[in-house]
């Protein structure tokens, strides 16, 4: 892999949550382009780290702009964070070959590795802290449990 984009939670706390994921991604692949897709005051929270080589703005309402810059990119996989169908879209529609991401609202079809909730007894979801729904999707891409 080449190039990988890695979209954010679009809360500061959230984003701080997928840090030890985000820190796994690296160590996993050390010769990889790593690209944060984020809100711009999401995106300062990680900009000293040494996790991210770069970084692409996303806002709502620059859809076209974001996916013009991964497409430019060349970006081979893409980590979907966030749960958005948004997300799952701009990554296909960008090129990934690999998209990864919970199987959710509707995106199944958008994902090629498929993260499910994790569920009771009864069939219901099971609250799950998000550092580990945020380590069990890096998972799926070979990364070793992030802790």
């Amino acid at each position: 892999m080449r190039k990988l984009a890695i979209f954010l939670p679009n809360w500061i706390g959230d984003a701080v949550m997928a840090t030890p994921a985000i820190r796994a991604l690296r160590r996993h692949y050390p010769q990889t382009r790593i690209l944060a897709v984020s809100r711009a005051y999401v995106a300062d929270t990680l900009a000293a780290s040494p996790w991210i080589d770069g970084v692409i703005h996303f806002e709502k309402k620059r859809f076209f702009r974001t996916l013009h810059q991964l497409q430019r990119e060349r970006v081979d996989a893409a980590v979907l964070f966030p749960n958005s169908l948004r997300s799952a879209l701009l990554a296909k529609l960008a090129g990934c070959r690999t998209v990864v991401g919970f199987a959710r609202y509707g995106r199944d079809a958008l994902l090629t590795h498929r993260v499910y909730p994790r569920r009771d007894s009864l069939g219901g979801y099971k609250p799950v802290p998000m550092v580990d729904d945020y380590n069990r999707i890096v998972e799926r891409l070979g990364v070793p449990d992030p802790g």
